[in-house]
């Protein structure tokens, strides 16, 4: 069985009955986690809401915010990332989310499969992740100065000065390049495992 969450792009509520519109259209999966990235996107106007995937009788185990909003918020959190080689994936990330087929009104996130394998019901593990939905702002300022950039000391001059000037701190590009990825960056895509495209 699978164990991911999933990102889907919809017209209506899934709590408001079988009619979506236009079929849901996948956006993103991610195994073992909920990336920050994805709980942004679904963060503004967010509330807990029925799956599009799962058929739990009266239980709220997905989450819905506005697309638009949430986008919006996204790009802001991109834009504070001044890490050169973070661009390529942010350029990917902004061109994904504003095509026209991807946009809808509401985004979902699911994360039933991750609910499925604890012990705890459903709907209260969905709780706690709207809890963390709607507090995000600490975890968005610890990895904005995680992935800070900040350029080399400058020497001091003579022999002192380099002898027992501080070493800057290294960067560590390969590591906030980890952290990108962890925010669920660069796994943008239409082709999910759940997929509902065939109707």
């Amino acid at each position: 069985m699978a164990n991911r969450s999933y990102l889907y792009a919809t017209d209506s509520n899934p709590g408001d009955g079988p009619d979506f519109g236009r079929l849901p259209v996948g956006l993103a999966e991610w195994a073992y986690d909920f990336p920050l990235a994805f709980k942004i996107l679904v963060s503004e106007q967010a509330r807990p809401c029925k799956s599009i995937i799962w058929k739990v009788p009266g239980d709220d185990i997905a989450i819905i915010g506005n697309y638009r909003l949430g986008f919006e918020r996204l790009k802001k959190f991109l834009h504070q990332i001044d890490l050169p080689a973070a661009q390529p994936l942010i350029d990917d990330t902004l061109r994904f989310l504003t095509r026209p087929e991807n946009r809808r009104e509401f985004i979902v996130l699911e994360g039933g499969e991750l609910f499925d394998m604890g012990e705890e019901p459903m709907a209260e593990l969905n709780a706690r992740l709207f809890i963390e939905v709607s507090h995000l702002e600490p975890e968005i300022d610890s990895v904005l100065e995680r992935l800070r950039w900040r350029p080399p000391a400058p020497r001091r001059e003579g022999l002192l000065g380099r002898l027992f000037a501080p070493k800057p701190a290294p960067l560590h590009h390969d590591d906030q390049l980890k952290l990108l990825r962890q925010l669920g960056l660069g796994a943008w895509s239409n082709a999910l495992h759940v997929d509902f495209s065939q109707g």
